[in-house]
């Protein structure tokens, strides 16, 4: 079931375009108080993979809030740096992760980022989540972070590797179709070059720190960002085609049939990247709740002195986090016993 909401954003801040810039753009945020507060910490995962984050942490904390940036952005992020800032001094501890090559990573690993490299981000998660101790643990990722925030929704779910004590995963814009994001930036005529530029410079950046292992030339030369992906992909990744590669971190349909976790999905209407229509592709379920608003462009929903609405939207979660954790056992319990008697059901069958 989809909810619908009205964001309260003044008349100079009711186009997408300008919600969307803004939500990026270095304006109104310094984030001095919480790199003040921040120490670097370098994530090793199991396969050697390294990831860079960085912790803020206080005395008495009501928990730990993990933040994931969009494409092509990293912790530096504006609203990265926004939202934890605010959170930090709301009373949260804030750890802020930088997926693979984002954030000026690009010489901790070889191998080349891609948006299918869940296994990676979701034991990096594992780990920070020990930070939390016996505090509550809260997911929010914006945009294509949004998209591994709710993968990792999934893996919670059905892996035997856990996040501890986590209360609620927020996405943000998410991209649940990536194949259908991709075609839209391209359409747009100011985020299609600035997408296709980042990115371009980025495979560069990586082919200049390992020349032996990458030619990524026909970056250059590449038109859009579906033309670079489609010479890439079958490059540099597993996969043959770019429909399996992109079907492969596609969140729709019945993606989140075995979700067990509380989660939140917070978009708008007006998304020049990610559409309504997305969104409507999703098979509903009882933990997992779809806010529409009617404005907020992408990864925007600023309202007068450009506060983003998903931070009173994360307040009004962590206020009902204790429910949400009831509603989510129940469910599990529920699920175990529709379980348990369709094996009962299926043991006496057996002996007719």
């Amino acid at each position: 079931m989809i909810e619908r909401r009205t964001l309260n954003a003044p008349f100079y801040l009711r186009h997408p375009f300008l919600q969307t810039a803004f939500a990026s753009l270095k304006f109104r945020v310094s984030g001095a108080y919480l790199r003040e507060k921040s120490t670097f910490k370098l994530i090793t995962t199991s396969s050697g993979t390294r990831l860079l984050g960085s912790y803020a942490e206080q005395a008495g904390a009501k928990g730990l809030v993990l933040l994931l940036h969009g494409w092509e952005g990293g912790i530096e992020s504006t609203y990265i740096l926004r939202s934890g800032e605010h959170l930090f001094r709301q009373g949260y501890n804030i750890f802020r992760l930088n997926l693979r090559d984002h954030g000026d990573t690009h010489h901790l690993n070889e191998e080349a980022f891609n948006g299918t490299m869940i296994d990676e981000v979701y034991e990096a998660m594992c780990q920070i989540s020990e930070l939390a101790d016996n505090m509550p643990l809260f997911l929010m990722g914006f945009s294509l972070g949004g998209n591994f925030v709710l993968r990792a929704a999934i893996a919670h779910s059905t892996r035997k590797a856990k996040l501890k004590n986590v209360r609620h995963i927020l996405a943000v814009s998410p991209a649940v179709d990536p194949e259908m994001a991709t075609i839209r930036i391209d359409e747009d005529r100011i985020l299609g070059p600035y997408f296709l530029n980042k990115w371009s410079q980025s495979l560069m950046k990586k082919q200049q720190l390992f020349p032996y292992l990458h030619d990524f030339r026909y970056a250059t030369s590449s038109r859009s960002v579906m033309e670079l992906t489609s010479i890439g992909i079958p490059l540099f990744t597993p996969y043959r085609h770019v429909k399996d590669y992109f079907a492969r971190y596609t969140t729709t349909g019945p993606f989140f049939k075995n979700l067990q976790v509380p989660t939140t999905i917070y978009t708008s209407a007006d998304d020049p990247i990610i559409t309504e229509e997305d969104f409507l592709k999703i098979d509903p379920h009882p933990l997992l709740r779809i806010i529409i608003s009617d404005r907020g462009g992408h990864n925007g929903f600023l309202t007068r002195g450009f506060h983003p609405a998903y931070l009173d939207l994360f307040h009004e979660i962590a206020a009902g986090a204790a429910t949400n954790v009831d509603v989510a056992e129940q469910n599990g319990r529920a699920g175990s016993r529709k379980s348990s008697k369709r094996a009962k059901t299926a043991s006496r069958s057996r002996k007719s």
